[in-house]
């Protein structure tokens, strides 16, 4: 929100539901952009409604786990002006299972389905070696603990497939960070009224989509079949662990040690590193012993 203020635009809203938010972006705006024209609106960003419409609409890591998040995606995007753009957060079940794997290993070293704020400075230590792997992390520890770990999930992962399929021929997908597609097109064919993108961008993440579960490689495209397995499999993980959480299931290490060992047997376009971080945690959940720390050898999504 600072930078965007540094461009002076010339009208520049801001919503957000926690109150203590708005009043810190008040002191931010008083102190640094007095003479901007800014407006603070704390409000629920499903109960929103505004008649403007706006070149640019942010909303980032809030769709994906959300219980509606397709109905709450066009809602935000309905703010749009033609021409427009919208940025996004996505998340799909692959980029998120090193996520997924240390909540279900939080739950079994407290002992618990269900985490508050009280287990905080507790996971913190828990997650050490994991989060020193970061060095770049910008977030607190304890901050992270609190939005990846503790913070109940509402609903499903929101990926850019849901994302394009939800949005429809009105909105054509325009980049990615990171980028990691494809584009043959010819250059005059993409000036049409579909450019051919959103194809172009889906053709691409079905063959890389591999490369979202480790952030350490970047490995060759794979084929379609073997990619379509993982995100199954890396899905019915996620969907495992929200039932386990939600108390739909009881926390139970074996239904998940099957997944992950189908996993290791049947992606073998995976990396032998990222193999070998998955064998550490068959192993852990797997044992009749507490699991005293994580560590699963800097493997992040």
């Amino acid at each position: 929100s600072i930078y965007l203020a540094s461009l002076h635009p010339s009208t520049y809203t801001l919503v957000d539901g926690m109150e203590s938010s708005i009043q810190s972006l008040e002191k931010i705006r008083q102190k640094h952009y007095s003479d901007l024209s800014v407006e603070l609106i704390h409000s629920d960003f499903l109960e929103f409604q505004s008649t403007a419409k706006y070149d640019a609409v942010i909303c980032e890591g809030a769709i994906p786990t959300q219980a509606f998040p397709e109905p709450m995606l066009r809602h935000i995007a309905s703010f749009v002006k033609p021409g427009g753009g919208l940025v996004i957060t996505t998340v799909d079940a692959v980029s998120f299972l090193s996520e997924a794997i240390r909540r279900f290993l939080a739950r079994l070293h407290i002992g618990q389905p269900c985490l508050d704020l009280s287990h905080v400075p507790r996971l913190v230590a828990f997650f050490q070696q994991d989060l020193d792997s970061l060095k770049g992390m910008s977030r607190k520890r304890e901050d992270w603990v609190i939005d990846q770990i503790i913070h109940p999930w509402n609903g499903p992962p929101f990926s850019m497939v849901d994302a394009i399929a939800t949005l429809g021929s009105d909105y054509s997908a325009h980049g990615t960070s990171p980028r990691f597609y494809s584009d043959w097109r010819w250059y005059k064919s993409i000036h049409q009224e579909d450019d051919g993108f959103s194809t172009a961008l889906l053709a691409s993440y079905y063959s890389e989509v591999h490369n979202f579960l480790d952030w350490r490689f970047s490995l060759p495209a794979a084929d379609m079949d073997s990619n379509n397995n993982l995100l199954t499999l890396a899905r019915q993980v996620y969907d495992l662990e929200f039932a386990m959480e939600s108390g739909k299931m009881p926390l139970d290490s074996m239904p998940l040690v099957i997944l992950l060992q189908k996993i290791w047997h049947e992606c073998t376009q995976l990396h032998d590193d990222t193999r070998s971080s998955l064998s550490k945690v068959i192993q852990a959940i797997s044992s009749k012993s507490p699991v005293e720390e994580c560590d699963l050898l800097g493997w992040w999504g």
